[in-house]
């Protein structure tokens, strides 16, 4: 990032979970966007340990839309992945395929998206806002 960017970018040691700790971090740098990778990504984890899963990725990530609202943030980049698709038809997959997840992590994932989906969906009522999505395995 710092190569891209020219500036080498702040690290913040923290957890997504902690509302505080992203207030904190909003109210100490002049954010203007976030690339967000935090989540626990394990499958078979996510099925053991499905409340962990979702109090890590879904609550921490609204904790973190929470945080962005507040201070104006619009920009996101959001690391998806290609289980929200669960057993697809063919390969490689495409973005037009159906949604739905077989596991937590999956559900996880497609709850987490719904906001940013969301987003897209009125772009013209709220043109300043620019979600992305990454989806990867």
């Amino acid at each position: 990032m710092e190569e891209l960017s020219g500036k080498r970018p702040a690290f913040i040691q923290g957890d997504i979970r902690e509302a505080e700790t992203l207030e904190t971090a909003f109210q100490q740098y002049d954010i203007d966007a976030v690339i967000h990778f935090a989540g626990l990504k394990a499958v078979g984890e996510s099925v053991e340990k499905s409340i962990l899963c979702y109090h890590n990725n879904v609550e921490g990530s609204i904790n973190m839309f929470k945080a962005m609202s507040t201070y104006n943030c619009k920009r996101i980049v959001f690391s998806s992945s290609a289980t929200v698709y669960s057993d697809p038809a063919s390969v490689p997959i495409r973005e037009d395929f159906p949604l739905s997840a077989t596991n937590p992590y999956g559900r996880s994932k497609l709850m987490i998206e719904d906001h940013p989906a969301r987003l897209v969906g009125i772009r013209q009522q709220l043109p300043e806002r620019h979600p992305a999505l990454l989806q990867s395995d």
